[in-house]
């Protein structure tokens, strides 16, 4: 399932990453995180001390999603989120992000 056309060049509001970072994180699983971080070409110490930390496996996945975003700076995009849950065969994570994606989207042209 792709993003709908036209979406990668909206302008990502606050709230579609903090809903896409909670499915994310609700749903990968931890041996999930070390990979999902090198795909999103984070740097692999950053990867590791993130993973090595004694801390919930939410937490670990949303300090590599706000690393990724605070790397990624004004070029960060949730459809590299989700072209990157797909290369790792994550695709019902994927596609939960989709559709919300895809909702909000709807929603945004009825309100227009």
């Amino acid at each position: 399932q792709q993003p709908p056309a036209g979406y990668e060049w909206r302008t990502y509001k606050e709230e579609d990453y903090q809903e896409c970072f909670e499915i994310v994180a609700s749903r990968l699983n931890g041996m999930s995180i070390y990979p999902f971080g090198i795909k999103l070409n984070l740097p692999r110490e950053d990867v590791v001390e993130i993973c090595e930390r004694k801390i919930p496996r939410c937490n670990k996945i949303y300090k590599v999603l706000r690393l990724w975003r605070e790397q990624a700076g004004e070029s960060a995009n949730l459809n590299q989120i989700i072209t990157t849950l797909q290369d790792m065969n994550k695709n019902n994570i994927a596609g939960i992000i989709t559709e919300m994606l895809c909702s909000r989207l709807i929603s945004e042209d009825i309100n227009m």
